[in-house]
């Protein structure tokens, strides 16, 4: 079953290309259909890379094989999921980690150190500006795992007399 990655943000979208257009199969019934979607649901939730849900993926259901007697329902929903884990790991798939927005409030002579101290930890400056003569305002994107620290190291760099507030931003390419 291939699956295809879409534009972040897009969502997971499941579309069924089965049965061919005009083709009635008397055993795809709407209880079949909805055991093979909760399938890729589990299969989308649990993902491939440690256990991290899946997003922005496409997967069209191209084919459904039934055999009268022999398939289970609940054997779909177990097929499905394995063959959109096997797709997505052909596809290489990429771990999204959580980022940050930090704003640092300091002392304009602890800059530079502040400064040192995001771009250590794999931060981006987003914007700087020198609000009064003895306030400094920083914006920065850091990957919140690289974040656990930071207030003891800025207290340190500082003589305990810069601040930040950090707020959930989005998540980017591990």
């Amino acid at each position: 079953m291939p699956s295809t990655r879409l534009e972040r943000g897009a969502g997971n979208i499941v579309y069924w290309a089965f049965p061919p257009e005009g083709t009635v199969l008397p055993w795809f019934t709407e209880e079949l259909k909805r055991l093979i979607k909760l399938g890729l649901d589990n299969q989308l939730n649990s993902g491939v890379l440690s256990g991290d849900p899946t997003q922005d993926i496409h997967v069209p259901v191209t084919h459904v094989g039934w055999r009268e007697g022999i398939n289970k329902p609940v054997g779909a929903t177990i097929a499905v999921s394995g063959a959109l884990r096997k797709a997505m790991q052909a596809a290489k798939p990429a771990r999204l980690a959580p980022i940050a927005n930090v704003e640092v409030t300091t002392p304009p002579e602890y800059t530079g150190d502040v400064i040192g101290s995001i771009n250590q930890r794999r931060g981006s400056i987003e914007h700087m500006e020198e609000v009064t003569p003895q306030v400094s305002h920083i914006k920065a994107l850091v990957p919140i795992g690289r974040r656990f620290g930071y207030s003891t190291e800025l207290r340190s760099m500082s003589q305990g007399r810069a601040a930040f507030q950090m707020t959930f931003s989005h998540y980017d390419i591990a």
